[in-house]
C-alpha cells in the first residue's frame, strides 16, 4: 500500500461520503466487512475516520459500479484505489489514465476464464488481447471528476452567523 496522505489529503466523512454518492450506512457496512482497508484512510481523529483523497475516489467508482447492481468480484472498493492513484498521477501529462478497460475472455466464473484490467489503450504499449466476450468501460475521468466537483461544492458551502456585533 502507498505511503499514508498528508494532512491536507485527509477529508472528514461528512463531506467525503457525499462528494462519492455513498450513505453513511453504506460506508460501514462496508468497513464492517473489511473491504475498506488502512489505505482508504488517513487517520482517526476524535474518533472518526477521515478518508484519503483517493479513498474517496475508490469509494466514488465502486459506488457507481453497486449502483448499477453489478457484483464484480474482480472490482471491491480497494481495487479502486490503484486506479484513483494513477489517474490522479497521470493528469496533466502526455498519456493520462482516463480510462478502465474491465475484459473477460471466457464465461465470468469459469476456471479457464481470464480478467483483464486496463487503461485506456493509447497508454498501452500494446494492444489488449483480442476475443474478449464481455467488456465494461469506465469513464475515470467522468467518474472521479464529477467526485471531484460535487467535493469542491460540498466544501465551499460554509456556514455564516450573523449574531449582534456587539456595542459600538
Amino acid at each position: 500500500m502507498s505511503p499514508p496522505p498528508d494532512a491536507a489529503d485527509l477529508l472528514p466523512p461528512r463531506l467525503a461520503l457525499p462528494a462519492a454518492g455513498m450513505s453513511m450506512p453504506s460506508y460501514q457496512t462496508l468497513h464492517r466487512r473489511g473491504q475498506l482497508p488502512p489505505g482508504f484512510f488517513g487517520a482517526i481523529e476524535n474518533g472518526k475516520r477521515l478518508l484519503s483523497h483517493r479513498g474517496m475516489l475508490a469509494l466514488t467508482a465502486h459506488r457507481v459500479v453497486t449502483g448499477y447492481r453489478l457484483e464484480i468480484g474482480e472490482l471491491p472498493p480497494a481495487a479502486f484505489l490503484v486506479w484513483a492513484d494513477w489517474w490522479l498521477r497521470s493528469r496533466g501529462t502526455a498519456k493520462p489514465v482516463r480510462e478502465l478497460w474491465l475484459r473477460f475472455y471466457g464465461r465470468p466464473g469459469d476456471p479457464d476464464s481470464k480478467v483483464s484490467l486496463l487503461p485506456n489503450a493509447d497508454v498501452l504499449d500494446k494492444e489488449p488481447a483480442p476475443g474478449a466476450l464481455l467488456t465494461i468501460r469506465f469513464d475515470l475521468d467522468e467518474i472521479f471528476g464529477r467526485a471531484e466537483r460535487a467535493l469542491a461544492d460540498l466544501a465551499s458551502e460554509r456556514e455564516t452567523w450573523e449574531g449582534l456585533a456587539g456595542d459600538e
